[in-house]
């Protein structure tokens, strides 16, 4: 490891930061702090950290602290020092959370500093998202109201992957619906065989797991040397490097999968790639909703999709390929420029007529 542990401690109590800190250092460590959970994990990702001890009674919450540490493709590979509550009591809750090792008070730092350099400077392998994540129950039942998963190719979802794979200029972009033990490709272009035919891989071979897990955009450089996604078996097994991947949403709120872009070489994502896949990705959103609403509508068992919400998601189609005309210029060909007016006109058609069903 070059340079000097990087160490995180999370934690409220003055007592315990000052204590720890200053054993840390005895080592000749770089300790840095951070207080409430919702700074743990950007803190935790910002500056690289080898290693975190985090304090159970953390204001917002220690337990969730940890589990927003282990949700990301960032930061879930740090090993992580739980100091639980006075009783102890939530010690169990700490391991399932993702904790490495649990300390119960009162708190010898000089133990806690040297069962942390036992670890350092190795990482916690992790393969796979929290399971609590990927295999949530409303994000399950979210995916499945969507009739999306095992369905047909629909010329829809084929055209916006073709598109975002001329337009980002990579080999392969993917609408990936992240299932609770695998992928299921709803669109793929360029994805090699056996994958192609399949239309699927398991989480093993999954980065969109990630991107779910978190609910925000993944992007990554170089997978092989990614601390997380290197053991990942689609660098592998695909042959991916550069992955750049946006969360896709569906009714009531739930992140069900990724719309993204994959590159065979490692790659920096531009500022105008990056833009264009998050349109992409708010167009395929659209078309989510409104798959919905054709099989939704009229089962009560299932989550309803109403007409204003078709008529935002038919308008954000029409937003999402008008930004990527305004920004591509010379950038787009004739032919993706004339694909997107097409979509605009298609969509402005239907919103036309959605607003004339609609106005009393």
């Amino acid at each position: 490891m070059a340079g000097p542990v990087k160490l995180l401690i999370v934690a409220n109590d003055f007592s315990i930061v000052h204590t720890l800190a200053e054993a840390g250092r005895v080592k000749g460590w770089h300790v840095i702090f951070a207080t409430g959970f919702e700074f743990a994990q950007p803190v935790a990702e910002r500056s690289r950290a080898d290693a975190i001890v985090l304090h159970s009674q953390l204001q917002g919450g220690g337990i969730e602290a940890i589990r927003e540490i282990k949700a990301s493709a960032q930061t879930a590979h740090i090993p992580l020092f739980a100091i639980a509550d006075l009783q102890g009591k939530d010690t169990k809750e700490l391991f399932a959370a993702g904790a490495q090792h649990c300390f119960e008070p009162p708190i010898d730092a000089q133990a806690v500093i040297e069962e942390v350099s036992r670890f350092v400077p190795r990482h916690v392998v992790v393969k796979e998202a929290p399971k609590a994540l990927t295999g949530n129950l409303g994000r399950l039942r979210a995916l499945h109201e969507t009739h999306l998963l095992d369905s047909a190719p629909t010329p829809e979802f084929d055209e916006l992957t073709a598109l975002g794979a001329r337009l980002v200029g990579v080999p392969t972009v993917l609408v990936s619906l992240v299932d609770k033990d695998r992928q299921f490709f709803k669109s793929q272009f360029g994805l090699g065989e056996p994958w192609s035919s399949k239309r699927e891989t398991p989480l093993s071979h999954s980065f969109c797991q990630w991107v779910i897990s978190e609910e925000k955009e993944l992007l990554v450089f170089d997978a092989s040397e990614h601390p997380v996604l290197r053991h990942n078996l689609a660098v592998r097994d695909l042959g991916v490097r550069a992955y750049a991947g946006v969360p896709l949403i569906a009714a009531p709120d739930k992140s069900i999968g990724s719309f993204c872009a994959i590159d065979s070489k490692p790659r920096k994502w531009t500022e105008y790639e990056v833009a264009t896949i998050e349109d992409l990705a708010q167009i395929a959103n659209a078309y989510i909703v409104i798959q919905q609403s054709r099989t939704n509508n009229g089962d009560d068992r299932l989550s309803p999709v109403t007409a204003d919400m078709c008529m935002e998601a038919t308008s954000s189609v029409i937003g999402g390929a008008m930004r990527i005309l305004n920004r591509g210029g010379d950038k787009l060909d004739s032919v993706d420029r004339q694909q997107l007016l097409e979509i605009v006109k298609q969509k402005s058609e239907e919103l036309l007529r959605y607003t004339a069903e609609n106005t009393v």
